[in-house]
C-alpha cells in the first residue's frame, strides 16, 4: 500500500512539472498572443558594441512605426519586454504594437544616435516615438530636446526628471503625454512645472495625474493605447473627447482606477 501511494504522489508530481513547463504551461504564461523578443546589437559612433531587444510584430509593413522605451535606472533592457511587469503593463503593450503592426524597442544604454542610424537603416520607420520611466524618462525628455526632429511623440511614466542648473527643453515640438502618481510628490512637482513649460511653447500635450499613485502607479495603469493615438493625432476615444483647455494646469485631473479601462469623458 506505502509502495503504490508513494508511486502515485511520485507520477502526480511529474505530471504536474510536466505541465508546467510544457505547451500547456507556456500558453498558461503567455496567452497574449505576441511573438517572443529576442536580442540584437549595434555599434555607436565610437564602434561601441550596444544591446537592445526588439519584438518585431508578425506582419510588419515596409516603413513601420517604431516605439523605443527606455528602463527606469534600477532595470535593463529586459523590463520592458516582461510580461509580468507592473501587473502585465507590458504585456499589454506588447500586444497592442504587434496588433498595430509597430517594431518595439528596449535598448539597454541611453546611447541613442547609433541607435537611430541602425533603426532607419533597418526598417525606414515612418515614426520613431519615445516611451521611458522614472530615471528613463528623465533620459528621453533630454534626448527629445536635443534631437526634436528625429521623433514624432514622447511619452513620459513618472519621470524622475533631474534638471541641476538646466531649464526644461524648449524644443520640444513633438507631442506629449504624461503621467504621474499623485503620492509621488518629487515626481509630480517636476510634472507640473514641465507642463507649465510645454504651455509656455504652445506645444501639444496632455496630463493625468492619478489619485493616491505611488512611483510605479503610471506604469502600471498608463492607457498605452490613448497615449500613443494621442501622439499620433488621432483623436479616437478617450482623447476625442477632450476640449481644449487654455490653462495648462486646469487640464490636469484625478482618474480613479486603470487609464486603459476608462470611459470617454470630458476634462472637468
Amino acid at each position: 500500500m506505502f509502495r503504490h501511494c508513494f508511486l502515485i504522489f511520485w507520477l502526480m508530481a511529474v505530471s504536474m512539472l510536466w505541465c508546467s513547463t510544457g505547451v500547456f504551461g507556456k500558453i498558461e504564461l503567455n496567452p497574449h498572443g505576441f511573438p517572443a523578443d529576442r536580442t540584437e546589437t549595434y555599434s555607436d559612433p565610437g564602434n561601441r558594441t550596444r544591446i537592445y531587444r526588439v519584438q518585431e510584430p508578425e506582419e510588419r509593413r515596409d516603413h513601420p512605426n517604431i516605439l523605443i522605451y527606455m528602463h527606469g535606472s534600477a532595470g535593463k533592457e529586459e523590463q520592458g519586454m516582461d510580461l509580468l511587469w507592473e501587473r502585465g503593463s507590458f504585456a499589454r503593450l506588447r500586444n497592442l504594437m504587434n496588433r498595430w503592426g509597430w517594431v518595439y524597442v528596449c535598448p539597454r544604454d541611453a546611447e541613442f544616435a547609433g541607435l537611430l542610424k541602425h533603426l532607419k537603416d533597418k526598417y525606414a520607420p515612418e515614426g520613431i516615438y519615445l516611451a521611458g520611466a522614472s530615471g528613463g524618462g528623465n533620459i528621453v525628455l533630454w534626448e527629445a530636446g536635443r534631437n526634436p526632429s528625429a521623433y514624432a511623440g514622447l511619452l513620459l511614466l513618472c519621470p524622475a526628471i533631474q534638471r541641476g542648473k538646466k531649464s526644461y527643453p524648449n524644443t520640444l515640438s513633438m507631442p506629449v503625454w504624461i503621467v504621474s502618481g499623485a503620492k509621488d510628490r518629487k515626481i509630480t512637482r517636476q510634472c507640473r512645472a514641465l507642463v507649465k513649460q510645454l504651455r509656455a511653447l504652445q506645444s501639444s500635450y496632455f496630463y493625468r495625474e492619478i489619485p493616491g499613485g505611488h512611483h510605479g502607479t503610471p506604469v502600471e495603469k498608463v492607457a498605452w493605447q490613448q497615449a500613443l493615438e494621442f501622439l499620433q493625432g488621432n483623436r479616437r476615444e478617450v482623447v476625442a473627447s477632450l476640449p481644449t483647455v487654455p490653462d495648462a494646469l486646469g487640464a490636469m485631473h484625478l482618474l480613479q482606477g486603470r487609464q486603459a479601462e476608462l470611459k470617454a469623458k470630458p476634462v472637468p
